[in-house]
């Protein structure tokens, strides 16, 4: 299956370093992205937890106080929602120096895809055969990440509980059902393994080489600058290890909404 990047007229150096950011979620356009909904916390198990770890004299005096304390904090918790604004914090920026996020489509013939994320049509997209050997589990990662998977869609975000550790895979690969129209495909890689970072803006920039002979085809949009568009067939068509990426340019459909192709030859 082939998969795509859509860059903007700007990303032409890709064509040199053959590099691509994998982001943290912290980084990410979207505010919910990769924030797990907090579920409110199980007082009476709180509280069982803790009466079990006292003495009988501990015991006494806190169980004469048990219900008015377990009440104080539940109103605490619903009306302030410190406890989630603390936790969901912690959570977003745990995961950001440790995991990003590189994110391609099954699509390029959405045209709101080519207006958002290739300046209005003036950049290219790149496509990938998601087969190589880079879309799989490299030799460090863990057993939660490394494979290039499909993202769900949802109106709801996925819970994690108050009292264990329950983060998985899915709080990464689970977005707001109104981004459903890009057909997302996200590769979860350790930001230890970047090939280059830019440490002079917050958040840094993490950028991972990109094997040649996993680009499989360029699209350039309708809107691509001529001379852009023969700089890069330039670059391409001079490098041996690019000799099958197909060229191909992006033309308006007569009838439907979708982006439509053609080789170039």
């Amino acid at each position: 299956m082939e998969v795509y990047k859509d860059m903007p007229e700007k990303r032409k150096d890709f064509f040199s370093y053959f590099r691509l950011r994998v982001t943290q979620p912290i980084a990410l356009n979207d505010p919910y992205e990769c924030l797990p909904a907090i579920s409110p916390p199980d007082y009476d198990l709180l509280f069982e937890q803790a009466i079990n770890r006292m003495n009988e004299v501990e015991r006494s005096i806190v169980l004469s106080d048990l219900e008015n304390a377990k009440k104080n904090l539940i109103d605490q918790y619903e009306r302030t929602g410190e406890l989630e604004k603390i936790l969901t914090e912690i959570l977003r920026t745990g995961l950001s120096s440790r995991m990003g996020i590189l994110s391609l489509s099954k699509r390029n013939d959405s045209a709101l895809m080519w207006s958002h994320y290739t300046d209005s049509h003036k950049g290219f997209v790149v496509g990938f055969d998601s087969n190589h050997n880079f879309f799989k589990k490299q030799q460090d990662d863990n057993a939660e990440i490394g494979e290039l998977s499909e993202v769900h869609y949802s109106i709801n975000r996925p819970a994690i509980s108050i009292l264990g550790n329950n983060l998985t895979t899915k709080h990464f690969l689970c977005k707001n059902i109104e981004w459903e129209y890009e057909e997302e495909l996200r590769l979860i890689r350790n930001l230890n393994n970047a090939s280059n970072v830019i440490n002079d803006q917050e958040p840094k920039i993490f950028l991972f080489d990109i094997p040649k002979n996993c680009i499989s085809s360029v699209i350039f949009g309708m809107q691509c600058a001529q001379e852009l568009q023969q700089e890069i067939q330039n670059l391409i068509r001079n490098d041996a290890e690019l000799n099958s990426v197909k060229l191909l340019k992006a033309y308006m459909d007569r009838k439907s909404c979708k982006i439509q192709t053609y080789e170039l030859t």
